[in-house]
């Protein structure tokens, strides 16, 4: 157990206080709502043309009613730490030990940033076709590029310019934000030819690998895993998805 001055040297020497869950800070949750995340990502620094985006549902008819190209989803559900864990179990076999560098993952060691995590890993992955240039998130792309998933995690912590732009949208959802956010956001991208589960919240911290995929069959993919590894024989679960792609006039 650590003393309070032991605390106190380690924050003088500049050494980062994990708590139970491996927490260096804690923000305030940010609402799944897709106006308050593609405003948070404009000002970050993702181009105008690009947006978030309520999907419907997961049946192949809501899909053709996501604009295209779909870049990356976002799945938002309920959060309960027995059924996390449960699925983390299952999921073992799917593990990835290795990705390939141009997959950008990182650590949650942000509590309640799951929401602007999953925003992160929706851009960063997809950087070049998006065309980010400039703002918070390239900067932060460049200065991490070449650290490992957990300092990564750890850097955004110490973002302040990040950090600032989350709290500014942490209470402008559809409801009032809240310190402690019963809801959880993953997201999914292709990269290589693979389909990736991103959430550097799980207990092995390390990325899902879903299968073969394509920039034309990733939708599609993604909505297949998330039924098969989250609601497979469950009841009604109330889940929201939010898709990143191209500006509707």
């Amino acid at each position: 157990m650590s003393t309070g001055k032991e605390d106190s040297l380690a924050a003088a020497e500049g050494v980062d206080i994990e708590d139970e869950r491996g927490y260096v800070a804690r923000w305030v949750g940010i609402e799944s709502n897709p106006e308050v995340m593609t405003e948070f990502a404009h000002k970050a620094g993702l181009p105008s043309n690009w947006e978030f985006a309520d999907c419907l549902g997961l049946d192949e008819e809501l899909l053709s009613f996501v604009p295209q190209p779909c870049l990356a989803l976002i799945l938002i559900f309920p959060w309960n730490r027995e059924g996390v864990a449960a699925r983390d179990a299952a999921m073992a076999p799917k593990n990835c030990h290795e990705w390939p560098p141009e997959l950008y993952y990182m650590e949650q060691r942000v509590g309640e940033a799951c929401g602007t995590i999953a925003v992160i890993h929706a851009i960063l992955n997809n950087a070049e076709t998006v065309g980010l240039h400039e703002g918070p998130l390239f900067d932060f792309l460049e200065k991490t590029r070449g650290l490992d998933k957990k300092a990564r995690g750890i850097a955004l912590a110490h973002c302040k310019a990040i950090a600032d732009l989350h709290a500014s949208h942490a209470e402008e959802g559809q409801t009032k934000a809240v310190e402690s956010t019963s809801y959880h956001f993953v997201c999914f991208v292709q990269k290589s030819g693979k389909l990736y589960e991103l959430d550097g919240s799980r207990p092995t911290k390390l990325p899902i690998c879903h299968g073969d995929s394509s920039p034309e069959t990733f939708l599609n993919d993604a909505a297949r895993a998330i039924k098969e590894t989250f609601f497979a024989g469950s009841e009604t679960i109330a889940f929201g998805i939010t898709t990143l792609g191209p500006v509707q006039s």
